[in-house]
Parts: C-alpha cells; sequence; structure tokens
C-alpha cells in the first residue's frame, strides 16, 4: 500500500466531525387537513423515495405521504396505531412504528407506490419506553432505539429492538452544552446514523444539541424554527425535522457533519460535483469519527481499508 506511511500523520491531525452552528433547511413537509391536532415525526424509507409524517393521539389520526421534493402526493390516511415515531428498518426493508397504546412496534403497509396504507400488522415486540409518550428514534447499524423521556432528564435510554427491552442509558453532558434539562423538549429525540450523533432539542434556545453515544458534547446547532416544549420532532434520512406551527408542516434541517454523498465512489464526498481538498478532509474527519458512511468496503467496521479505498477514488476521480 503506497499510501501506508501518511496514513498515521493523517490521522493524528483529524477532527472530530462537528454540527454546523446554523442547521441549513432542507425540505418542508406540509399538514394538509386530516384528523387529530398534535404532530409526531417524522420518517423516510429510500427504497421508495418517500416521507411519512403523523399526528399522534388516536390510530384513526392522520398520516401524510411526500415525494422526495416534500410534496404530498398522498393522504391524509387513518395511521392505523396511536403514531409516536416513523422509523426506517434497514435490516427488514419495513417502515416501524412505535405507538402510545402498550408500546406496540408496529409495520407500516404502504402501497406499490411506498403511501401509507396502515399500520395494523404487529411486529410482535412491546418497546419498553422511559415514558410511555416517548419517540424513539432507531439505529439500524445497532439494532437499538434511543429514547428521551419528558423534560428535566439528562438520559437518553436504550432499548433492544430485537426483545424490547432498555439495555443501558446515555447520561447527556448537558454541562458542556451550557443548558439545563428543563430546556429540552419532552419525549422527542433524533438519531443521525451516517455520523452517529444523537439528538435532543433545546425548546428554549430553538437549537438541536449533538451528542455522541457516549453522551459527550458535540455541538449545537441554531434552528429557524420555533421548538415547542413537547412532541413535533425527530430524525429521518439525515435530517433533523422540527415541526413548524406558523406554516402547519415539519421542516428538515441538515446539521452537517461531513460528506458521506459519494455513492458512485468517484472520490467526490460533498457531492458537490468534484473532487477536492473539501472532500478529502470531509470523508477524513467521518473515517477518524466512525461513521458508518466512511464503512466504504461494507464490511461493517471502519479501518484502513476503507481510508485506501477512498484514496484511491480520490486520486482516480471518475
Amino acid at each position: 500500500m503506497k499510501y501506508a506511511a501518511v496514513l498515521p500523520v493523517l490521522l493524528a491531525g483529524a477532527a472530530v466531525a462537528q454540527p454546523l452552528d446554523n442547521g441549513d433547511p432542507t425540505i418542508f413537509l406540509p399538514r394538509d387537513g386530516g384528523n387529530g391536532t398534535t404532530p409526531m415525526e417524522v420518517g423516510y424509507h429510500p427504497g421508495f423515495d418517500r416521507y411519512y409524517a403523523s399526528n399522534g393521539g388516536n390510530p384513526n389520526f392522520s398520516v401524510w405521504t411526500y415525494d422526495a421534493s416534500g410534496e404530498l402526493v398522498s393522504g391524509p390516511t387513518a395511521a392505523g396505531a396511536d403514531v409516536r415515531s416513523i422509523n426506517y428498518n434497514s435490516n427488514t426493508g419495513d417502515i416501524e412504528v412505535v405507538q402510545f397504546s402498550n408500546n406496540e412496534l408496529r409495520i407500516a403497509s404502504l402501497d406499490g407506490s411506498g403511501n401509507w396504507v396502515d399500520a395494523s400488522p404487529s411486529a410482535g415486540v412491546i418497546i419498553e419506553k422511559p415514558d410511555s409518550q416517548s419517540m424513539p428514534a432507531y439505529d439500524a447499524a445497532n439494532d437499538q432505539f434511543y429514547a428521551y423521556p419528558s423534560s428535566g432528564s439528562n438520559t437518553v435510554s436504550i432499548i433492544s429492538r430485537e426483545f424490547g427491552g432498555i439495555t443501558g442509558t446515555i447520561t447527556l453532558d448537558l454541562a458542556a452544552a451550557g443548558i439545563g434539562a428543563n430546556n429540552l423538549n419532552s419525549w422527542s429525540c433524533g438519531y443521525l446514523e451516517d455520523q452517529g450523533w444523537l439528538i435532543v432539542f433545546d425548546a428554549v434556545n430553538d437549537d438541536a444539541v449533538v451528542f455522541d453515544l457516549s453522551g459527550n458534547y458535540l455541538g449545537t446547532s441554531s434552528l429557524a424554527t420555533n421548538i415547542e416544549p413537547s412532541f413535533r420532532n425527530g430524525s429521518a434520512n439525515g435530517q433533523v425535522f422540527v415541526f413548524d406551527s406558523s406554516r402547519n408542516g415539519w421542516q428538515g434541517y441538515s446539521l452537517g457533519g461531513g460528506g458521506c454523498n459519494d455513492p458512485d465512489g468517484c472520490g467526490d464526498w460533498d457531492g458537490d460535483g468534484d473532487s477536492d481538498a473539501d472532500d478529502f478532509f470531509g470523508f477524513l474527519d467521518d473515517f477518524a469519527n466512525g461513521a458508518n458512511c466512511a464503512d466504504i468496503d461494507g464490511d461493517e467496521d471502519t479501518d484502513a481499508d476503507d481510508f485506501f479505498a477512498f484514496l484511491d477514488a480520490f486520486v482516480n476521480p471518475c
């Protein structure tokens, strides 16, 4: 490997990926009509390139289906479950719903275009949430959920997808973030799998507050949307979503943190159409941070083989 000698030097200077100071608005999902008044969170199915957003409180309350640009394509449709969170499980290819009533995990039924039909089929698991209202975010790589209880807590529960029980907790270093636990939105959290970032929402300062899975504070992204005290927020497709009451819909934000946008293997890590120093250092940040998307060879770990695979693509762009 002709690059082996430079690897330790490069890694010594690599920084852990940091969130943007200001979240970058992405798409907006309008809530149009329907039953129910309390917005929950957003899910995304990559196979259909469809987003889903819901109201909570009753199985007859509504879900809306949107295309990749945020255009409403189906709904309002009765959810078929009292939705708290909507997550894509890449291990099964299903959209899964964590509901309020008996905390049962449900599987969403979709039509041939990926539009929501209902969520009546059971996944056969009862999710032991830290609070019955919690809206768990899913981590497919580790096959577990992360769930925040009500405002005032500095811990996030880790929940097994396999058997539904709480397996541990993550203590958030809120002191390093400079906020108190009472700042946090009750029940909602997010997880950005490519970066390995756990997100809670500061309802006092309208911020997304970012931690790693050990609870270490990584940074804060200011969001240009009023964050309300409970429900309404989550994550999907590498973005966080916050319900904007003034526009009656969910606003998406990118929090940054590196590229992970190189599906063609051409070395264009930030997806801007060329391969340059920004791509190299963007990949290096994600590699040093152990981001899942830096696992280029797909062997479920991030090691020297992934580094050299990216470097070959970078010096030999498409």
